[in-house]
């Protein structure tokens, strides 16, 4: 069984640290070769400059960034939901979460049910 060692806040097997310890030792001999665009670059260099030309931190459609949505239903309102069996079942909106960007979410009581449940906007009808 290899022994485990505790170095600079990481566990390591010890043949997973000499194997990590060769590796910086001499990448070489690892038979791993670095591609030139994975090289450090500026690495904790604050004074490095910007790499040139426009770069883009991601897309956004205009009109969809910062919106989410608003809740279709309010505490008390009475809603059907279909059931694992299929059945359908009223229920009663108990709470109503705060919006998030995949949707609303309520607590809900169903009918003849002890306790709530949770479930999303797209699973209910009104009653």
């Amino acid at each position: 069984k290899p022994k485990f060692v505790v170095r600079k806040l990481a566990f390591f097997s010890q043949s997973s640290r000499a194997m990590a310890d060769e590796i910086a030792a001499d990448p070489g001999d690892a038979n791993i070769e670095r591609a030139e665009e994975d090289a450090p670059v500026g690495i904790g260099d604050e004074e490095a400059p910007a790499p040139e030309g426009e770069g883009t931190m991601g897309e956004y459609a205009e009109g969809l960034v910062g919106k989410l949505p608003v809740p279709g239903y309010n505490i008390g309102d009475r809603v059907q939901i279909e059931r694992s069996d299929e059945s359908i079942s009223c229920a009663t909106i108990v709470v109503v979460h705060p919006p998030e960007p995949m949707g609303c979410s309520y607590d809900i009581q169903i009918d003849g049910v002890d306790g709530t449940t949770t479930v999303m906007e797209d699973r209910l009808q009104p009653a």
